[in-house]
C-alpha cells in the first residue's frame, strides 16, 4: 500500500512548495481531460507532464517502479483483456489514464503532508454546512480511515507470523476471519474513544 500510494517527504522542490489549490487543480484538469477524451495520446501527454512534475518532486525511479510492481497483475490482466479482444487502442487510452492517475496520486502524496490535504479537504466542503454536513467530522472520518490502513495491515502481518511460529500451514483465506474480527474490534475501539471524547458531535467540533 505504501508503494503504491506513496508517503509525504519533505523536501525543498517547486511542487512541495506549491499551494494545495494549485496541485488539486492540476490533478482535476487532468483527469478531466482523460475522461473527455477517447484517444491514447491524450493521456500519454497527461502522462509525460505528471513524470516531469514527479522529477521536479524529487521522486526517484525506484520509488515509481515500486508503484508499478504494486499493480503489476492489475495492469498484466488489462493488458491481456484488451489484446485478447483486439482493442489496443482503447486499452492504451485506459492504461495510460490508469499509470497516470497512479504516478499523479503519487506526486500529491510525496509532496503535501496527510495533515495539509485532510484540512484543505474540510475546508472544500464547508460550503457543505448548510446541507447539514459537517466539514470537521469529516475530515475526522477521512483521517480515521487513513490511519486505519496501516493498523489493519500490521494486524495481517501479526497474524501471520503467529501461525508460521506456531508451525500451521494455513492459506490466506483461513487468516480472513481472525482479520475480519481483530478489524471489527479495532472499529469498536475507536468508535468508543470518539464518544468518549465527545467528537462524534459537530457541536464540539471547531473550525
Amino acid at each position: 500500500m505504501n508503494n503504491l500510494m506513496g508517503a509525504y517527504s519533505p523536501k525543498s522542490s517547486p511542487i512541495h512548495r506549491a499551494p494545495l489549490w494549485s496541485k488539486w487543480l492540476v490533478i482535476f484538469g487532468i483527469t478531466l481531460a482523460c475522461a473527455m477524451t477517447h484517444t491514447w495520446w491524450v493521456p500519454a501527454l497527461a502522462l509525460m507532464l505528471v513524470l516531469v512534475l514527479a522529477l521536479m518532486a524529487r521522486l526517484s525511479l525506484h520509488e515509481l517502479g515500486a508503484a508499478l510492481w504494486s499493480v503489476k497483475w492489475l495492469l498484466l490482466a488489462m493488458s491481456l483483456y484488451y489484446l485478447f479482444f483486439d482493442k489496443l487502442a482503447l486499452g492504451a487510452d485506459v492504461l495510460l489514464t490508469l499509470l497516470t492517475l497512479i504516478f499523479a496520486t503519487k506526486v500529491l502524496l510525496f509532496t503535501t503532508p496527510m495533515t495539509s490535504l485532510i484540512d484543505g479537504f474540510v475546508r472544500g466542503c464547508k460550503p457543505l454546512r448548510g446541507l447539514g454536513v459537517s466539514p470537521e467530522l469529516v475530515g475526522l472520518a477521512i483521517a480515521l480511515m487513513l490511519r486505519s490502513i496501516p493498523v489493519i495491515m500490521d494486524r495481517w502481518v501479526i497474524l501471520q507470523t503467529a501461525v508460521k511460529a506456531r508451525g500451521i500451514k494455513l492459506s490466506a483465506a483461513h487468516l480472513f476471519t481472525p482479520l475480519v474480527m481483530t478489524t471489527v474490534a479495532y472499529a469498536h475501539e475507536t468508535g468508543d474513544a470518539i464518544v468518549a471524547r465527545g467528537l462524534d458531535s459537530p457541536k464540539n467540533k471547531q473550525v
